[in-house]
């Protein structure tokens, strides 16, 4: 009788030592973004990394804000909406119990307020790491050219229409990347974009005498920034480079320019 109790007492401790691996192996990892605009919702996830399955049995959310005002809202247990409705630095903080052992994680959130450049709402800085894992990389104002490139175009030394040039360009070269994301064979109307950009940067030289230097050659470094990336450019070339006589070439005139020009040009003088 005694030994089917040690047997039986040996085996309840082996799987409780199992158990107790299993859990401890396990880490938890707070998902969101880190730089972030006032007043504006944002998700947070909170999942063990180990495996992504596995749910707590509770979630307790808090933030730190040194008496910055936020409000926070639940989307199911383990995500939260976050508005932050002052600009500072915040600290969301999660503690998950589960197998009654518990877990903590937390992130820290930099809140920004509206960044003005020449009267231009600029986007505050993405992510690295999620920037990168896609051809289109996160475009938060949705105005077409990625967050990384319009932040260093406004944040560059340069003339407002030299700013409004680059943009137009760069909205090229984004819907280049949008379709190779989707799959979709390369436009030849995006080669006529190409063309009017062009028409645009010799309108500018002709009849303003402007000249713009390696602006277009550092938008093409700083928008095709990755292997993934470049590749889909060189491709996009190729093929579309193969269709020119299906093009009408753009005039040099201001139509060709899709921006107010004398509003630029007056943000300069």
């Amino acid at each position: 009788m005694s030994q089917i109790k040690q047997y039986i007492t040996i085996h309840i401790f082996l799987l409780l030592t199992f158990i107790f691996n299993a859990c401890a192996a396990l880490t938890v990892s707070l998902e969101g973004e880190k730089n972030i605009n006032a007043n504006e919702a944002y998700s947070y996830h909170a999942i063990f990394k180990d495996n992504e399955s596995v749910i707590a049995d509770t979630y307790h959310w808090n933030v730190v804000s040194d008496e910055l005002s936020y409000r926070l809202s639940h989307d199911d247990e383990h995500d939260v909406i976050f508005r932050a409705l002052d600009t500072g630095a915040y600290t969301l903080a999660v503690r998950l119990f589960h197998n009654n052992i518990l877990y903590n994680s937390e992130i820290n959130i930099s809140v920004l307020g509206p960044i003005i450049v020449a009267g231009h709402n600029v986007p505050p800085a993405p992510d690295p790491i999620l920037n990168s894992d896609s051809l289109i990389g996160i475009d938060k104002n949705r105005d077409g050219v990625r967050d990384d490139v319009e932040r260093a175009i406004y944040f560059q030394d340069l003339r407002q229409i030299e700013r409004e040039l680059m943009m137009q360009e760069a909205r090229l070269f984004q819907s280049i990347l949008v379709d190779k994301e989707l799959n979709r064979r390369p436009r030849v109307s995006l080669l006529d974009r190409s063309d009017k950009v062009m028409g645009c940067t010799f309108y500018l030289y002709l009849e303003h005498n402007m000249r713009f230097g390696r602006n277009s050659a550092y938008l093409e470094e700083i928008t095709f920034n990755t292997d993934a990336r470049r590749l889909s450019y060189s491709k996009h070339k190729a093929i579309l480079n193969n269709n020119k006589q299906q093009l009408k070439r753009q005039n040099n005139t201001a139509i060709s320019c899709e921006f107010n020009i004398a509003r630029a040009r007056k943000a300069d003088r």
